[in-house]
């Protein structure tokens, strides 16, 4: 069983209408598609929202929603989740296509070695650092990070040499799919409508 923290601090300053997350799909807001998704796989313990303090009270509807203080961006979130459980899968919420069968693919492939820092997509030399599963012994380095403003993944991964395990998805349509995230009014009427709409 796994723990999910869906990342929903952003500022949105590329989605012209307001807070995408609370933007309004067929009647309701595109994080509920997010949340709904998640709640319904079978190795899902629980599912959590770390958010801004400017949309906590409206995202706190839809799910157990806790305020990020940070607000630095996802390593913020990720710490804060870390925190407060030892292992945790990660992902945006702004990934309305997320579905039961990329979290079980992403967790098969990790496996449960005990060894390993973080489990990752990667195509070519990208990691993704969302649909991710990330267990605390990283708390150190993120909080190296934080406390010299390095704020990125994937450069603090390549500064400590973390032993992560990575997936490669250059070949996984699927997987590609459920990593699309919407930054744009254009993104949910181009993007979502095949599925959503």
């Amino acid at each position: 069983m796994i723990v999910v923290a869906i990342l929903a601090g952003g500022m949105s300053s590329r989605f012209l209408a307001g807070d995408k997350l609370l933007y309004p799909v067929r009647g309701k807001p595109l994080i509920r598609y997010v949340v709904d998704s998640l709640m319904m796989c079978r190795y899902v313990s629980k599912v959590i929202a770390i958010s801004s303090q400017s949309n906590i009270n409206s995202i706190n509807e839809h799910v157990e929603t806790v305020q990020d203080p940070f607000q630095i961006g996802p390593l913020g979130a990720l710490y804060l989740a870390l925190r407060m459980f030892s292992e945790v899968f990660v992902v945006g919420g702004d990934m309305p296509f997320i579905n039961c069968a990329c979290l079980y693919t992403i967790l098969e492939k990790c496996g449960f070695d005990g060894t390993i820092s973080a489990c990752m997509p990667q195509c070519n030399d990208y990691l993704e650092p969302l649909l991710s599963l990330y267990r605390r012994s990283m708390i150190g380095i993120i909080e190296y990070g934080i406390a010299n403003r390095i704020l990125s993944l994937q450069k603090l991964i390549k500064i400590f040499r973390v032993s992560i395990k990575t997936i490669n998805i250059c070949n996984s349509s699927e997987l590609k799919t459920c990593l699309t995230n919407v930054n744009s009014v254009e993104d949910v009427h181009y993007r979502l409508h095949q599925i959503l709409l």
